[in-house]
């Protein structure tokens, strides 16, 4: 009689560890559990009473032209970069780097070839930068989709486009 008790222990013990159960823990069945305390109350503030619709200026209140997140979102991805009759590409991400976005040149040399990240000037314009954070180059918005540029004290302009 004690044999098959033995047997179904340990099949019962099998099942459990099959099931991922590792460890049988009785204890918190016989004996109470502990209290919990609970964090202190939040305390409430006095707000202080809304400034009246009299001291508003309606007319400062400038709205910008173009929300920042829809110009980003022209600005991402891989531009064809021309400068000097070489072309090589440029991807712009919107992964922070510092307090820019990431951006990397492929097959670029020179000043391009240590773009690290870029930000938005204006509307019209955004600028590239090395990994120092001093700029390398500003562009400035030609058509929907090409933009131009040129390097400080260089009269050659360097055209991306898609």
């Amino acid at each position: 009689m004690h044999f098959y008790r033995f047997i179904l222990l340990n099949l019962y013990m099998l099942t459990l560890f099959s099931h991922g159960c590792t460890q049988i823990d009785f204890g918190n069945i016989f004996f109470k559990k502990p209290e919990i305390s609970l964090p202190p109350s939040v305390e409430s503030e006095i707000l202080l009473p809304p400034i009246p619709e009299e001291e508003f200026d309606q007319d400062d209140i400038s709205v910008p032209s173009k929300d920042n997140n829809a110009i980003r979102m022209g600005i991402i991805g891989a531009w064809k970069v021309s400068y000097r009759d070489v072309d090589c590409k440029m991807i712009l991400t919107l992964t922070r780097f510092k307090k820019n976005f990431r951006g990397t040149a492929r097959s670029c040399h020179g000043r391009l070839a240590s773009l690290a990240a870029w930000n938005i000037i204006d509307e019209d314009s955004f600028e590239l930068k090395n990994k120092s954070g001093q700029t390398i180059i500003v562009f400035y918005k030609t058509a929907e989709q090409s933009f131009e540029g040129s390097f400080q004290g260089e009269s050659d302009k360097v055209i991306i486009s898609r």
